[in-house]
């Protein structure tokens, strides 16, 4: 399905506990802000529960790449991960306590670390927004938001994404901001390698998780 088809089911079947996933660029946040908007979608963001439940209060901010790569996508820090998953649960509940329908937004790939999250809630739903390296929407998307980045800030672009940039390219980007064919090429190239991860962790979803619907960007 597309990101309209993928709207009209959610407004079909009304889950009460969405959790909207996939690459950097491929619009969950825009989604996420659409289904908040026009259905009263409380949005729980897991990238600030990470920061709120675990950086800032074990003071962790020098490291706070690593914590979220560790929350993410292993299992090798246990008590980052509890602490993660409890804040969570605890925002789901005091939504539900009100009966207002709860969409959980974010990259969280680690499919225990999900169905904990999950534990008690059957019926939660994920759409799995999955890029289509050939479709030039995630490239233009990508484009869009280097664009938008700065020499301090990349604006959210994975450090994957980075390492396509050769660093001449970066200074002289950061000069003229003129996207060159060099420059458009390694984002396709990244664009190229991400839908096969992506690829990679939707079978696995497709393993662990149940109620899986695929947005193709």
């Amino acid at each position: 399905m597309n990101s309209k088809d993928a709207f009209r089911f959610v407004a079909q079947t009304k889950p009460s506990l969405l959790y909207i996933t996939g690459k950097t660029c491929t619009g969950k946040t825009t989604f996420a802000r659409w289904l908040a908007e026009l259905h009263g979608y409380q949005v729980v963001v897991l990238d600030d529960i990470v920061r709120q439940a675990v950086v800032t209060p074990l003071g962790l901010q020098a490291q706070e790449p690593e914590v979220y790569v560790s929350v993410y996508r292993t299992t090798e820090r246990p008590e980052w991960i509890d602490r993660f998953v409890t804040e969570v649960r605890k925002q789901i509940a005091a939504y539900f306590e009100h009966q207002q329908p709860v969409l959980i937004e974010g990259a969280l790939a680690n499919t225990d670390t999900i169905q904990r999250i999950f534990a008690g809630h059957p019926t939660a739903q994920v759409l799995y927004f999955h890029p289509v390296a050939t479709d030039s929407r995630y490239i233009q998307n990508l484009t869009e938001r280097f664009k938008e980045s700065s020499a301090d800030d990349p604006n959210g672009l994975p450090l994957g994404f980075w390492e396509h940039i050769a660093r001449n390219d970066f200074d002289q980007f950061y000069r003229d901001r003129i996207v060159t064919d060099t420059l458009q090429n390694s984002i396709a190239a990244y664009a190229q390698e991400s839908a096969e991860a992506s690829s990679e962790r939707l079978a696995l979803f497709r393993q662990h998780l149940s109620n899986i619907q695929v947005v193709e960007i």
